[in-house]
């Protein structure tokens, strides 16, 4: 998708959006109407542009969640070793702490199925 396809207030409507800001606010920041940000969101490159944006608003998320993971994983085994703590809470960090491992091994078997069909659809190419 290029940008010069994009009109410059569509381009500037696109980091506004994606951040989560409403049609409404979009529009009032960038001085159109909301009718015009709605007509957009139908055209093919305004939404690609715009899911792309959106793709990197979620990465830059996971990343700093990822930061942070270390800090959390230590707080919880805190938590679960504390001979202090009540059991509701060593209990509900053990909980955490396997609801994350599945998730984590979950995510990791999708990531390896996603390389492989990538890798196979590369093989495909012409």
């Amino acid at each position: 998708m290029s940008a010069k396809k994009l009109s410059r207030a569509q381009i500037s409507a696109i980091p506004h959006l994606a951040a989560g800001n409403s049609i409404r606010a979009t529009a009032d920041t960038i001085g159109v109407s909301e009718r015009s940000i709605r007509r957009w969101l139908k055209n093919p490159e305004f939404a690609a542009a715009l899911r792309e944006a959106e793709k990197e608003v979620w990465n830059a998320t996971v990343r700093k969640l990822r930061a942070l993971g270390e800090k959390a994983v230590n707080a919880l085994g805190r938590v679960l070793e504390d001979p202090g703590a009540t059991p509701s809470a060593r209990i509900q960090a053990a909980r955490a702490i396997l609801d994350g491992i599945a998730k984590a091994e979950a995510l990791s078997r999708l990531q390896d199925l996603e390389d492989r069909v990538r890798a196979l659809e590369e093989r495909l190419r012409p």
